[in-house]
């Protein structure tokens, strides 16, 4: 559904030398309107950049989908591994705010400045 009414939605993730799955995600349309990156790797196949990797082709995939909002990466503030590719995707970090899709709390790495209003920061 999602494919047909935004062009673009999470994928089966494999390994191009053999066809493997090593996980899956990509970008798909936040309530809000804006891109949420969002992947899940096998434990097996952690460790190999395969979560960069996806990260990339989603951001590259929505950007050619709809440039004109933002690419967001919500991340928990203690997973290590999805904080250090959200970084290496060259999103910034705008700090501590609330993740529409579920109103949790989590760190929010974009491509562009946030609108306060759709995405409010949270006081600590």
């Amino acid at each position: 559904m999602r494919w047909a009414s935004d062009r673009l939605s999470y994928w089966t993730a494999r390994r191009a030398t053999d066809g493997i799955v090593v996980g899956l995600g990509g970008a798909q349309r936040h309530r809000s309107g804006t891109w949420n990156l969002n992947y899940r790797i096998a434990t097996a196949h952690q460790g190999h950049g395969y979560a960069t990797e996806l990260a990339r082709a989603a951001q590259a995939a929505a950007t050619s989908v709809d440039p004109s909002v933002a690419f967001i990466a919500w991340v928990a503030a203690h997973n290590s591994p999805s904080l250090a590719v959200a970084q290496r995707l060259g999103l910034r970090n705008y700090g501590l705010r609330v993740d529409g899709s579920d109103g949790e709390p989590r760190l929010a790495f974009a491509d562009r400045l946030l609108d306060d209003a759709l995405f409010p920061a949270v006081s600590t």
